[in-house]
């Protein structure tokens, strides 16, 4: 237990977010939550996940208004392996591994982190943005499933499959 109240898995580093344990007599409980108030100099930035709901957002927007602190939201990518946040202005960052950095190139598509972008002649996209109608197409025919269905073998291989799934033979 007192891990889980006193670490953090190595993985969540970039948030440098630091853990505190107050007395209870130092907590106000409004409306059933526990807030702890700390001066406004202490908020460096506030950052919302990636499924923040939109009022929270709105929030989030307001506060840092009113305070002037900066402000990110952290998103789950597509193809970018770990996730990256955006400022206000639409700016991407990503975690080098000891703090957020401006992403060095993001797709000119979705505007995800491109971890390294191969070609730089012609416009940058991630391997997500990169897939053509030509890809979609191989894809589709060389897909087991559709070569199935294309014999009339589709259906009977997955009752087959099911009967697996169910125990029976």
């Amino acid at each position: 237990m007192h891990a889980a109240y006193f670490s953090k898995q190595t993985c969540w580093n970039y948030e440098q977010e630091r853990r505190v344990v107050v007395p209870r007599q130092y907590i106000d409980e409004i409306n059933a939550n526990m807030i702890f108030r700390v001066p406004i100099d202490c908020i460096t930035a506030i950052i919302s996940g990636s499924k923040t709901e939109p009022e929270f957002l709105e929030r989030a927007h307001e506060i840092v208004g009113e305070i002037g602190c900066e402000y990110f939201r952290s998103f789950i990518g597509r193809s970018f392996p770990e996730k990256y946040m955006k400022d206000e202005t639409g700016d991407v960052y990503i975690f080098n591994g000891e703090g957020l950095i401006e992403a060095p190139a993001t797709c000119d598509e979705c505007n995800e982190p491109i971890a390294s972008p191969k070609n730089t002649v012609n416009e940058l996209k991630c391997s997500w943005c990169a897939v053509s109608d030509s890809h979609r197409e191989n894809a589709a025919d060389n897909n087991p499933y559709r070569m199935l269905h294309d014999l009339g073998m589709l259906d009977e291989h997955v009752e087959r499959m099911e009967n697996i799934y169910r125990g029976k033979s």
